[in-house]
């Protein structure tokens, strides 16, 4: 009777400890789950932080290549200085024609770039860092000119319907009248690069 005891108390302690192993490799399994969980829910809400951020930098660069536009400012392929082509350059007729000319925005400030205007900067390739707020991940802005450049499926620039009017003579406007404007925001996170274009058709100013 003993022995069966016995045998039967060692049965149920090899029984327990087996619950307890099974017991803690689930455990295991189960805060495994949730801290990748954990993870993957924070490297989605720093992508959707920095999205936004980058969303709102190309904007941004679009309405500075409209004033640069407007005002005629700096556009060149050296550090800006007295002999800088300015923005209308890029429309005349004797200046090469434009395959994705890529350029920095440059702020205002001498030497570099005179004036109260944002200049254009195809030399350096640096880019232009966006503002704190990312987390340490360096997001960068170039902007790209070119004289061949489809804007929503439409086609080129000055194939755009939205171009064509009595102010073009009824004719399609040409690369001495508008150019395609694409500003490229990039950046890398642990899940590798990303990339985000904001594109436009920017006239001659008249």
């Amino acid at each position: 009777m003993k022995t069966r005891l016995a045998a039967l108390k060692a049965k149920q302690k090899g029984q327990t400890l087996i619950e307890v192993v099974v017991a803690i490799a689930l455990g295991v399994v189960v805060i495994t789950a949730l801290v990748g969980l954990g993870a993957r829910a924070n490297r989605n809400a720093n992508y959707s932080k920095i999205s936004e951020i980058a969303s709102k930098f190309a904007q941004e660069g679009q309405e500075l290549v409209r004033q640069i536009r407007d005002q005629d400012g700096k556009v060149t392929g050296i550090v800006c200085s007295p002999t800088c082509d300015s923005w209308d350059d890029l429309y005349n007729t004797g200046a090469p024609g434009f395959l994705d000319q890529k350029f920095d925005f440059v702020a205002p400030g001498p030497p570099s770039c005179p004036g109260s205007v944002w200049c254009l900067d195809a030399s350096s390739d640096t880019g232009d860092p966006v503002a704190p707020g990312t987390g340490g991940i360096r997001v960068e802005r170039r902007v790209f000119v070119s004289d061949d450049l489809g804007v929503n499926g439409v086609g080129d620039c000055f194939l755009n319907p939205l171009w064509v009017g009595p102010d073009a003579g009824g004719l399609e406007l040409d690369e001495t009248d508008v150019k395609g404007i694409r500003v490229e925001v990039t950046w890398t996170d642990p899940s590798g690069p990303h990339t985000i274009n904001l594109q436009s058709c920017i006239t001659r100013k008249t």
